[in-house]
């Protein structure tokens, strides 16, 4: 049996169908009951060490990694999303220093071998899906707007 095409990833979604913009909702409004997680891996993202920077990761997910540490992946796309600010931050600034040696220590802390990249499908399918999500939200620039003449 032949494996999918990326071409069968990209085509999963028709973006003829969503024409809604996604609200705004509250936190308050996300509720999220860390007890009643099921028992799976965890994959943490990029705003889960944006948090922990600040002190914003709640008690509970704390407790629901603590208790899965041996479960508990990286995303390579969180390394990416983290990593290039290291690059981008002007070192002229009095905070880069600092907002690096927290980058670093994020990254120093994902062992490579629980860390998971998406596979070209998977890639093909998200963007898919941020060019749906762009368009809806009214963020979608076209390339001869964002190129200088």
């Amino acid at each position: 049996m032949p494996s999918e095409t990326v071409g069968e990833a990209a085509s999963r979604y028709n973006p003829a169908v969503y024409t809604a913009a996604l609200r705004y909702r509250p936190e308050t409004a996300l509720p999220f009951d860390p007890a009643a997680a099921p028992v799976a891996p965890l994959l943490l993202d990029t705003t889960y060490y944006l948090h922990r920077s600040t002190g914003k990761v709640p008690q509970g997910i704390r407790a629901l990694i603590a208790s899965r540490q041996h479960m508990v992946h990286n995303c390579g796309v969180a390394c990416a999303e983290l990593a290039i600010s290291i690059g981008l931050l002007d070192p002229a600034d009095p905070r880069t220093a600092t907002t690096i040696g927290a980058i670093q220590s994020h990254l120093d802390h994902m062992s490579k071998d629980k860390t998971v990249a998406p596979s070209a499908s998977a890639w093909t399918e998200a963007a898919v899906l941020a060019g749906i999500l762009a368009q809806t939200q009214g963020l979608a620039t076209s390339k001869r707007a964002l190129t200088p003449d």
